[in-house]
């Protein structure tokens, strides 16, 4: 059985998750790859059709159909002899009509067509009425769907060809400091969420609390050497899952939101655990004094209950993957 997985190319969220992916695959025993190669799927639209979501002229599209064409004829040539394809992508983005043209593939191959995003689309209500229309794409056009979790708001029965996966983070040890001066990190800024930005700025300044603003662009490794040089991620806004969140805990570093709807797809049977932090404005003093104060092994524990606590999280669930690709076996045979 021969797989390949699209995702995007850089130090993003579908080539992280793609990359734990494909060693959770190769550990089963199956041939595997990944292909950065989403930006062909966002050419392959028609010239007759309208992208959404995604603001380019028809010359623009020409020109990049021309540029590409004999590199995307190869890439076809090379789709056609794969068995799965997994496309890795961004929650949203995977189902809206028009902006990945998956019928392409569609068109040159009769492989089963996987999906890996961060979870059902039922399970996060909330997003779906903000990003989703009535005419996108549902779970139903893949031939399978896999996922990070179940959950990202509310908790929903996965459908029989539905599988939580997790994710493998692939977290080296080496980069975990015990020893280090508190700090804080503030996430990426985000639109219309500027009033907690500047709140969480603002206090920190008069606390004289030494933090630490992400801006720009950073490779993986990067980023979380940074989170593993502080001790407690502020995050900018409400998550779908958050790979952020479980990069900053595998080093130790604590999460903290002003509201626990920020983070629903980590709570255990309605709880989150000590290393979810939610405060407010009269109580993130009293909340940081008595972080300060904490043993300098504060960050082995956090790592250590991580672990127990979120297994899928940082290992993957090789369980499930290996049931769903007993019945991807299944499927094929019958081609």
């Amino acid at each position: 059985m021969r797989i390949l997985i699209i995702s995007r190319p850089g130090d993003c969220f579908p080539n992280i998750i793609s990359k734990g992916l494909l060693e959770m695959i190769r550990n089963q025993g199956f041939e595997a790859e990944i292909t950065h190669e989403i930006p062909f799927l966002m050419r392959s639209l028609p010239l007759n059709e309208k992208p959404i979501r995604w603001e380019v002229n028809l010359g623009f599209r020409l020109r990049e159909k021309i540029k590409y064409f004999f590199h995307d004829f190869l890439l076809k040539k090379k789709l056609a002899k794969k068995d799965v394809i997994i496309i890795s992508e961004c929650f949203a983005n995977l189902f809206w009509k028009n902006y990945l043209y998956v019928e392409a593939i569609r068109k040159i191959t009769n492989a089963r067509i996987v999906s890996y995003t961060d979870g059902p689309l039922d399970s996060a209500p909330l997003h779906k009425k903000r990003w989703i229309n009535n005419n996108d794409r549902d779970e139903d056009f893949f031939d399978f769907n896999l996922f990070l979790t179940d959950k990202i708001e509310r908790k929903v029965q996965l459908k029989k060809n539905q599988y939580k996966i997790g994710v493998n983070l692939c977290i080296s040890e080496e980069i975990i400091k015990v020893d280090c001066d508190f700090k804080i990190l503030l996430d990426f800024e985000q639109i219309g969420f500027e009033s907690e930005r500047t709140f969480q700025k603002m206090f920190l300044l008069s606390q004289n609390i030494l933090f630490t603003q992400l801006l720009g662009q950073y490779t993986n490794a990067q980023i979380r050497k940074i989170y593993s040089e502080h001790n407690i991620l502020f995050l900018s806004y409400p998550e779908t899952f958050g790979l952020s969140i479980g990069e900053a805990l595998c080093v130790g570093c604590k999460i903290a939101v002003p509201d626990r709807n920020w983070v629903m797809s980590w709570d255990i049977y309605d709880e989150l655990p000590y290393f979810f932090i939610i405060y407010n404005s009269e109580n993130l003093y009293e909340i940081l004094e008595k972080e300060k104060k904490l043993s300098k092994e504060e960050r082995i524990r956090v790592i250590k209950d991580f672990k127990s606590l979120y297994p899928d999280f940082i290992f993957g669930n090789d369980k499930n993957l290996e049931m769903f690709l007993h019945q991807l076996s299944k499927s094929l045979k019958k081609l």
